[in-house]
């Protein structure tokens, strides 16, 4: 039986006061439980506030003029505990390389953690392509990124600093392709992280020229350059992958999207792992969508036990629906379609998350325009849909929670630890909008794996009250955001009859009868 660690982190809802960072060892502890209470729980979504100033979440924001579409950057949010306190951290992109990084003091309230230039990186930004995931069994998350052409990495050293970046691969090749996402996942079932890169056109080439997409397997200190993917018969153009259990046998699957797919360019694929290769399965199962692909995330959202995914589009938002047989596309059937606006809406990451804990998910969407060719032109207001029995409804603009102004990345995390997830957009400028508690109960699921993979990522993770069973996946780095353990909205449930973790390996650990609003941590 694997060894099971239960975490109750605050079963209510308002700062708890400073305490010492609890200590998670590596492999097996758990730490103390901190209760706090709720004074005055609130409903409904107009509890938001934007409050990144008053937080402390000041990243520069002219960073984000390097980034996407046109450039080989991106503009990138990651919420995660960067330091093994307990608590989620934020990470913004730096065009020298090491990212902009705020402490987060345990309620909510941060500070910057200055960087240091790295040495001998020369001129080449990495920009927004940065993720964050332990591969050396320290707990510690090391950083991992890329531009056009460029892929590096970092060890986390501690106290939210990174040692100086180093080259693990270069594309000499004339007209390198733009890259402004990555994935992590274990696609050789070896136990460690690999990478997949999509890649869109050459740097400064032509918006129409495909290129292939990259699989990268860790070996030794490193990665090598493994397989090159092509969606059809011809070098596709895609901005957004994610390593993805689609079939639930236990192997890594990898969702690549397609961009400018209503212009000819090939359709999203989907790779199914065969053991000893990738095989793009899309068209058989109905999963070969022709979109322009920016943002991704999976949910269980029609209760069949198995991931559905969302994704942003030029235009109104997809969901690929699991069926018998394959998927079908169903966001307009569930309400997820596009904010009022004059004009194409355009969407770029985007979060499932249950911001209520009503027990339905709801989607936040990050917005700015398709082209930096149309920055001037296009209002695009962020996106945020409230889901319910009966689907989604939008309700951003109505209540002033979508902003005008051009964002890229999300990240939907708790940020002080009350049990309600904020929402921090990042583009051309920052916006923290601030959750306050109410009445609904959730859980946190933390995973923690093995040496090579302590985050987890791949790991599977279900939560049954009843007849209803809710399915999440780990995952790194999604489009232009990143976020840390799995959330799960529970309305009135206090106690949850089992979870279940199904790991990249697929061997699996159980627990029942778990009270809910707090954060579970199981281990192998």
């Amino acid at each position: 039986m694997p060894w099971l660690a239960l975490l109750g982190l605050l079963a209510g809802c308002v700062e708890p006061p400073p305490t010492e960072p609890p200590v998670l060892e590596p492999y097996g502890r758990w730490s103390e439980v901190l209760p706090t209470g709720c004074s005055d729980p609130l409903d409904g979504f107009d509890r938001f506030t934007e409050q990144s100033e008053a937080r402390g979440i000041t990243p520069d924001p002219d960073i984000a003029a390097l980034g996407p579409p046109g450039s080989a950057t991106g503009v990138s949010v990651l919420a995660v505990d960067g330091d093994n306190d307990g608590d989620v951290d934020l990470f913004f992109p730096d065009p020298n390389g090491l990212p902009q990084t705020f402490e987060n003091d345990g309620t909510g309230h941060y500070s910057q953690v200055v960087q240091e230039p790295t040495e001998g990186f020369g001129a080449a930004p990495i920009g927004g392509m940065i993720a964050l995931a332990d591969v050396d069994g320290d707990r510690l998350p090391d950083l991992v990124g890329g531009t056009g052409g460029i892929l590096v990495f970092a060890r986390n050293l501690g106290g939210l600093r990174f040692d100086a970046l180093r080259r693990f691969y270069t594309d000499d090749t004339p007209g390198q392709a733009v890259s402004v996402s990555l994935a992590m996942g274990d696609v050789d079932g070896d136990g460690d992280l690999d990478l997949a890169v999509p890649r869109n056109h050459p740097v400064g080439g032509d918006p129409q020229t495909g290129s292939t997409d990259q699989v990268f397997l860790r070996e030794g200190d490193g990665w090598t350059l493994d397989q090159e993917l092509m969606p059809a018969d011809e070098p596709g153009l895609a901005l957004v992958t994610a390593w993805t259990d689609y079939d639930r046998d236990g192997d890594r699957d990898l969702l690549i999207l397609s961009d400018l797919g209503d212009s000819g360019r090939p359709p999203t694929a989907l790779y199914e792992n065969q053991g000893g290769g990738l095989s793009n399965v899309a068209p058989a199962l109905g999963a070969d969508l022709a979109v322009s692909g920016m943002g991704v995330d999976a949910s269980d959202l029609n209760g069949d036990g198995r991931l559905d995914y969302c994704l942003s589009d030029v235009g109104p938002l997809k969901c690929l629906l699991s069926v018998e047989g394959g998927f079908v596309e169903g966001a307009q059937g569930l309400g997820l379609t596009s904010p009022a606006v004059d004009g194409v809406w355009s969407g770029w990451s985007l979060d499932l998350v249950d911001l209520d804990n009503d027990g339905f998910e709801d989607v936040v969407v990050a917005a700015a325009p398709p082209s930096n060719v149309q920055r001037e032109l296009d209002v695009q207001p962020d996106g945020w849909f409230r889901g319910g029995a009966n689907g989604f409804v939008e309700v951003g603009t109505q209540l002033g929670l979508a902003s005008e102004d051009y964002h890229w990345g999300v990240a939907s995390a708790d940020l002080d630890g009350d049990g309600f997830a904020e929402v921090v957009m990042f583009g051309d400028t920052v916006q923290a909008w601030w959750n306050t508690c109410g009445a609904g109960a959730w859980l946190e699921v933390q995973a923690v794996g093995d040496e090579a993979n302590s985050m987890a990522l791949g790991a599977m993770v279900e939560v049954q009250t009843g007849e209803t069973v809710r399915v999440r996946e780990v995952h790194g780095l999604r489009s232009q955001g990143q976020t840390p353990w799995l959330r799960f909205g529970l309305g009135d449930v206090d106690v949850v009859d089992r979870i279940t973790v199904t790991w990249p390996d697929g061997s699996t650990s159980e627990v029942g009868g778990v009270e809910t609003r707090r954060r579970v941590v199981i281990a192998r």
